[in-house]
């Protein structure tokens, strides 16, 4: 000290004798040469703000060039400012420092003439080394490194969570261990805010971050450089075995095991970010096939809801469930409704087939041919015969007697056929009554379904569910129905069975047999003309046979009318198509519903990402719910027989059709989502790849084993959309974002929107990203989240070590001559052997430093 004094008095031209002859309050030099000196000699300039004695706010703001006088001096000639207590900061720190645009550290001092009587207004906490060079650093970093006030936050949220901060982590080799190389032999204790590990490259730093992931059970252990099956833990030279790892807590807990070990454990105690990890998660993020980070995704929405709005569930999925369960059951209704359409639509295709109409026309002329064949052969008329007078009393006493019976046989003949209608009728109520009683069971079963799910809410409410759902259903008719049309088919059944003497069948022909010996008992004329009646009348009844009716199969005017079915049908389709689409798009609706629970449930981390100040001005990330399509091409593919005739024919053609409608979809309007139906709808039935396109028809077209009906619930179902939830970067999707900007978005979400407290560790954030988007981004986001978290990230990027300036950096080294020794380091930033590291290391050396500093700022 008395020689730095001399220096500066000899700086300042003073001397002792003038000192002790002025006394101190009658030796003055100009301020800005006193500041200059020391400075010169490697010292800070403080001045006193605020409240206290002899203030820097003693110089009055008016008139105005005076308050310019104060930004000169603040800006030329003082590091630091000392104020009397943290409630003189307020000012210079809402108003000075953004008016003046820049900063200074501000410190509370003991001022204090007497250290018997030592006493401040206020603690003053300072971030560093218990060094000049940290309070010259502070400098630097004004804000941060600096805070007033009984304990800083860090050291309040270390000592209220110390299970959450790792103290320091340790690795040995194990006993009796046969490997003959060094290898590790440390331990490392570890800061609480931001720790940086540094070193060349293959120095042992991604080892450093695996061993603390696997120490701290992390799920990406798949993931890890070092510790793989490729380089430290080889299955013919597992050099891992031979080395135990310990990670000591805050709380006096320690992890230990073996390097070779497997992550066994399902809860994380440090969240480790491998580079493979990153690059993993970034293409399940550009493919929204959902993986591991719509698990953290869904972890880290869940917990930005507030408990009260938790229903009591503990996960996001059960959340999500309970939110979702009555929707998607009304999915599934809308469904069935819609499939009934659809069977109707199916129905209406086939009859307006051209194969099918082939048919019908094909069976109306081959029952035509029949018939032309059968008229042709119409028994030739016999005229009725002219007898004498005794022959023809007895031939018109024949003809009386067959006459009777002829009525009495076509009376028991309509008895036949009343009696199988009404057996039909009978069979058919009774399968009606057990369609009933069966859907009636099925109903019971539902409402006693909806009265237990419905419980625990009406339990909630103070409800009794019997209050609210009290349903009666009486099967008692229904029984009583059964039972008579049992009865009654029964009776028919007697009456129509052959088998009995008495029965309908057996009179019949019993009668028929009476006729035919009263025709055979007849003269030659009168018996020859009574066998061309017999004969007529057969040939009449096959006749109407051929002819038939419409509710006759297999005749001619039954396929005449499916003929005209045909022409119907094919109206119809366009309007049962209409149908079907607007059943569709209600499926859509209730699909869109479901994303509309999805953002309620992000919606609270949306309001925390809007009210945060980086993610909001500067980042611009935002939640978004959207319906996605996932797998339709390919599940659609599947029930086309890709070598048939039409619009995806080729395995290769047919795919990059579909996947160019999908292409041209929004599947987030209904209006695009009914487009898509209808385009797709359009390329089943028209051969897309003629000019003009040739009509084509979907049963041509159908794989093995797959029917229409299929084919269309998967098309007009939307089974292949679903809600999902993403991120969005600067108002582009995931999937417009370029590799670094997914990276980019991923790091910002870890560090600003995870709640998560325990230790973060990230592997070489900065890769794949730009120096710009490093300090613009990264670095505010790392800073951000060290005041919520321990965070340890490997790096070669100085923006990420210096500027978010580091509170220790870590160097790693190997000594491949020395058994591969890995040597862990580490240190403060203002640390001389730490920063000449950081120099030689993240920028190249000192003389490189200078070089480019020169060409940026040429003098």
């Amino acid at each position: 000290m008395r020689d730095l004094w001399s220096s500066l008095q000899g700086k300042l031209d003073i001397t002792p004798s003038q000192v002790t002859s002025k006394t101190n309050e009658g030796v003055w030099v100009p301020y800005e040469k006193g500041c200059t000196a020391i400075r010169d000699l490697g010292g800070l300039v403080s001045i006193h703000a605020g409240k206290k004695s002899n203030s820097f706010e003693n110089i009055k703001n008016n008139p105005p060039f005076k308050q310019q006088v104060k930004t000169d001096i603040l800006r030329e000639c003082v590091d630091i400012l000392e104020v009397q207590s943290d409630g003189d900061c307020t000012g210079y720190r809402d108003i000075v420092f953004p008016s003046v645009r820049f900063r200074r550290p501000i410190v509370v001092g003991s001022d204090n003439h007497d250290i018997r009587n030592y006493s401040t207004k206020c603690s003053c906490w300072i971030r560093g080394d218990a060094t000049f060079e940290a309070l010259k650093h502070v400098c630097c970093e004004p804000d941060d490194r600096v805070y007033l006030g009984e304990i800083p936050p860090l050291l309040e949220r270390v000592a209220s969570n110390r299970t959450r901060y790792i103290r320091s982590v340790e690795v040995r080799k194990v006993a009796n261990a046969k490997l003959s190389e060094t290898w590790f032999d440390c331990e490392i204790p570890l800061n609480h805010g931001l720790v940086a590990v540094i070193g060349n490259k293959g120095g042992g730093k991604s080892a450093f971050a695996d061993i603390i992931g696997l120490l701290g059970d992390s799920d990406a252990g798949d993931d890890f450089s070092f510790l793989n099956a490729d380089k430290f833990c080889k299955a013919n030279n597992n050099k891992a075995r031979s080395f135990t790892g310990t990670m000591t807590w805050e709380s006096g807990g320690a992890s230990k095991r073996l390097l070779s070990e497997r992550i066994t454990a399902e809860v994380e105690s440090v969240k480790y970010l491998p580079q493979e990890y990153i690059e993993g998660v970034c293409n399940e993020l550009q493919e929204h096939d959902g993986g591991r980070f719509s698990e953290e995704l869904a972890s880290v929405i869940f917990s930005h809801v507030e408990h009260s709005d938790r229903l009591k569930c503990n996960t996001f999925d059960e959340l999500l469930q309970y939110k979702t369960a009555e929707k998607l059951k009304a999915v599934a209704v809308r469904r069935e409704s819609l499939n009934t359409l659809i069977t109707s639509l199916v129905a209406q295709e086939r009859l307006s087939s051209p194969s099918h109409i082939q048919t019908i026309n094909e069976q109306i002329a081959s029952k035509k041919r029949v018939l032309d064949a059968h008229n042709a052969a119409k028994p030739a008329e016999v005229p009725k015969p002219v007898e004498d007078e005794a022959a023809r009393a007895k031939t018109e006493n024949a003809e009386k007697t067959i006459a009777e019976l002829t009525a009495k046989a076509d009376e028991l003949q309509k008895n036949l056929e009343t009696a199988n209608q009404l057996l039909t009728q009978a069979n058919r109520r009774i399968a009606a009554a057990d369609r009933l009683t069966t859907r009636l069971t099925s109903f019971e079963a539902e409402v006693s379904m909806l009265k237990e799910q419905s419980g625990k809410d009406c339990a909630d409410l103070g409800l009794s569910i019997d209050d609210i759902v009290n349903i009666t259903v009486n099967k008692t008719r229904i029984t009583e129905a059964k039972a008579l049309a049992t009865e009654q088919s029964q009776t028919q059944s007697k009456i129509v069975a052959p088998e009995p003497e008495n029965s309908l069948a057996r009179q019949i022909a019993s009668i028929e047999q009476q006729m035919a010996e009263i025709r055979n008992a007849l003269a030659g004329p009168s018996k020859k003309y009574h066998q061309y009646l017999i004969e007529l009348k057969n040939w009449q009844t096959r006749r109407d046979a051929i002819v038939g009716s419409e509710d006759k199969d297999d005749t001619l005017i039954f396929y005449e009318k499916q003929r005209e079915d045909c022409d119907a049908a094919a109206k119809g389709v366009p309007s049962i198509l209409d149908q079907v689409i607007t059943k569709a798009i209600e499926v859509y609706h209730d699909i869109d519903a479901l994303a509309a629970v999805y953002s309620d449930l992000y919606a609270p981390v949306q309001r925390f990402i809007e009210k945060h100040p980086l993610a909001k001005t500067q980042f611009h990330m935002s939640f978004e719910t959207k319906i996605v399509e996932q797998r339709f091409a390919v599940d659609f593919l599947s029930h086309i027989a890709q070598n048939r005739k039409g619009s995806f024919n080729g395995s290769i053609e047919g795919s990059e059709r579909i996947t160019g409608l999908l292409r041209e979809t929004d599947f987030n309007t209904a209006e695009s989502a009914a487009e898509f139906l209808r385009k797709v709808w359009h390329a089943l039935h028209n051969d897309l790849r003629n000019a003009p396109p040739q009509q084509s028809h979907v049963t041509d077209q159908l794989a093995k084993g797959s029917t229409a009906q299929q084919l269309y619930e998967h098309l007009f179902g939307f089974e292949y959309l679903r809600p999902f939830f993403t991120l969005r970067w600067a108002g582009k999707d995931v999937s417009q974002l370029s590799p670094g900007e997914r990276g980019t978005l991923l790091l910002v979400f870890y560090l600003l929107i995870d709640r998560a407290d325990i230790p973060l560790i990230i592997d070489q954030p900065e890769e794949n990203l730009d120096n710009q988007t490093v300090f613009n981004v990264l670095v505010p986001s790392i800073k951000e989240a060290r005041s919520r978290r321990q965070i340890i990230i490997v790096t070669h990027n100085p923006n990420l070590a210096v500027v978010c300036d580091a509170d220790q950096i870590i160097c790693a080294s190997i000594d491949k001559e020395d058994g591969n020794t890995v040597t862990y380091v580490g240190g403060a930033i203002e640390n001389p052997g730490i920063n000449n590291r950081i120099l030689d290391i993240l920028e190249g050396t000192r003389p490189a430093f200078d070089n480019r500093d020169s060409k940026y700022h040429p003098k």
